[in-house]
């Protein structure tokens, strides 16, 4: 049945004419990206209860759009049992009618916003809205601690069963998610920690896919593979299980899992296979992570809270602060767009606590497309920074990006200040069982101190900035515009500018070592303002000359990003494997060098 004219109470069948753009009243463009832009409509709700955003495709992607697929999607939860339509709203911005032109044409389709509880404060930024990506919970813990996001194994593994039981209820539906990925899925902690989908129309239905089917950078299938199937789906949440215990964005290690649960290491191990007939179902996880919460209630509340990627004993602790997705008068209706985990976030001024309403879903756009032939040079540098830049690169992703971000979604690096392949180190280390105690009377022992506490200013810079450059690759992504991006470029390059000065007026006439490791740190640093001072550029011109998501590694500015990227990468490797043996001496952090 048609949409009425002022609300979107009723059922929406895959029959129902088009809604009219022209009655749309559209308060603010939440995003622009390679597929189109994303706007919030004013007055208008879903089921009488959901704010609603929408969608509209750009002239390309409109020409390559299945809309029959996208009618299809529109008509599938009203031919569902109403709980299960409901259900299936509760947790995804589905498409729930189309919107048309005058003459019919379909131009794109109106979905729910973004949930209050989907939406946190980072403590670092408390006045900005983020809209709650996964990016930010697979990251160490001295990040993790820094933004205020206390995550302990039990709640990882609530994440992943509530993530399990919407995979398969989908799968029986005849959804494939397709592109799963930290930049689509959205979580909460409070009150049970669950999760929501974004990109939906992404999602293939019943094998049809209104657009072309892509993959998020470091999230691929293996070569050959058929994407968007439950086979694939089962591979990509094995990856997530792994990279949320390990607490990192890249890593593959399944023991990750074995001192939550052997049973689940062996699952990931499989599920990782590269044949989909033994990636194990679904309901064997689910049981799977019933048994491992039982194992980790029996514990005791320090290996509870142990850090991702450790086993039970050697815990750093749960970070500090107010978990994500609490209440309205805390920390749980967001913050903002200056840097991020490895993917978005909602512009500033998203409504946030008491501001009337969710925050809105992220732009539009898909995800960095994997093309059939890819640069070497610039597959080095995806390593580096959050999306590939592919040749053939497509829209921007649709992910939420947060004000200060994580290490970001990268297949092998983080900074966009550096390139290369990661380090061996995890990372993170606290001073816990790292060496014997400084000597009494050293004065090493206060000049490493000093040291050591520039470096835990720097962590967690490198984020935002690749949050940035996933942005202007996508010509404005994630609630972040170009200039948007180009500013926190700006802030990044002074912030570094600043700890170069603080690292040139340090003492280390009496710790063994520590001339050279300040010389490398200094190279790093520089390097990565140098980075930062040419994405800026690069961000800056594509602003002011206009902006093609297919040729932004093109456009001035970004080739110099990249070459100081690599000078980065090898100072930074160099000075950790300088810096690591002084902190085990005096019972400081240890970094790997893509922490710095």
């Amino acid at each position: 049945m048609a949409a009425p004219p002022a609300d979107l109470a009723g059922p929406v069948t895959g029959t129902a004419p088009p809604v009219d753009v022209a009655s749309l009243d559209r308060e603010r463009q939440l995003g622009k990206g390679g597929q189109g832009e994303v706007w919030a409509i004013r007055d208008r709700l879903i089921n009488k209860e959901w704010p609603i955003a929408y969608k509209q495709y750009s002239p390309t992607s409109l020409r390559a759009a299945d809309m029959a697929a996208l009618d299809a999607m529109v008509g599938f939860v009203p031919s569902l049992e109403a709980a299960v339509g409901r259900w299936l709203c509760e947790h995804s911005a589905w498409p729930a009618a189309l919107v048309g032109d005058s003459g019919g044409r379909a131009l794109g389709f109106l979905m729910r916003q973004v949930p209050d509880e989907y939406v946190i404060r980072l403590a670092t930024q408390p006045d900005k809205p983020v809209i709650a990506g996964f990016q930010y919970l697979l990251n160490p813990a001295p990040y993790l601690n820094r933004v205020g996001i206390a995550l302990t194994d039990r709640q990882r593994l609530l994440l992943l069963r509530d993530l399990a039981d919407l995979l398969d209820r989908l799968h029986r539906l005849g959804v494939a998610v397709g592109d799963l990925s930290p930049n689509n899925l959205l979580f909460t902690l409070r009150p049970t920690p669950s999760c929501f989908f974004i990109d939906c129309d992404a999602m293939r239905l019943r094998g049809r896919s209104v657009l072309k089917q892509t993959e998020t950078p470091g999230w691929e299938i293996p070569a050959g593979e058929e994407l968007a199937t439950p086979a694939s789906d089962r591979f990509k949440y094995s990856l997530l299980s792994v990279r949320l215990f390990m607490g990192d964005q890249d890593g593959r290690d399944t023991g990750a899992l074995t001192g939550v649960s052997p049973r689940l290491a062996e699952l990931a191990r499989l599920g990782l296979s590269d044949t989909p007939a033994e990636r194990p179902p679904l309901r064997e996880w689910q049981s799977g992570l019933e048994e491992a919460l039982a194992l980790v209630a029996s514990r005791p509340a320090a290996a509870r809270n142990a850090a991702p990627g450790k086993a039970p004993g050697t815990a750093s602790g749960p970070a500090p602060g107010a978990a994500p997705g609490t209440s309205a008068a805390g920390t749980g209706a967001g913050a903002g767009t200056a840097g991020a985990p490895r993917a978005g976030a909602p512009r500033a001024g998203a409504p946030g606590p008491g501001r009337g309403g969710p925050v809105p879903v992220p732009q539009p756009g898909g995800k960095g497309v994997k093309p059939g032939t890819v640069v070497g040079w610039l597959v080095a540098l995806v390593a580096v920074i959050v999306f590939v830049v592919h040749l053939a690169h497509s829209s921007g992703s649709s992910s939420a990006s947060g004000t200060d971000s994580a290490p970001g979604v990268t297949a092998t690096s983080t900074d966009p200040g550096d390139s290369g392949s990661s380090g061996s180190d995890q990372g993170g280390s606290t001073p816990d069982d790292q060496g014997d105690s400084p000597s009494a009377g050293d004065p090493g022992a206060d000049e490493a101190a000093a040291v050591d506490k520039v470096l835990q200013e720097e962590t967690g810079t490198r984020g935002g900035v690749q949050s940035a450059v996933q942005a202007v690759q996508g010509c404005g992504t994630n609630g972040t515009s170009l200039s948007d991006a180009a500013s926190t470029f700006s802030a990044a390059h002074d912030q570094r500018a600043q700890l170069v000065s603080e690292v040139s007026g340090l003492n280390v006439s009496d710790l063994d070592g520590g001339a050279q490791a300040l010389s490398d740190l200094s190279d790093a640093w520089t390097a990565s303002a140098d980075a930062d001072a040419a994405f800026y550029q690069w961000a800056n011109g594509l602003d002011e000359n206009g902006c093609d998501p297919d040729s932004t590694a093109n456009a001035p500015g970004f080739s110099d990003a990249t070459a100081a990227s690599d000078r980065a990468t090898a100072a930074k490797q160099r000075f950790v494997a300088e810096w690591n043996p002084i902190a085990r001496q005096y019972g400081l952090t240890t970094y790997s060098w893509d922490e710095l």
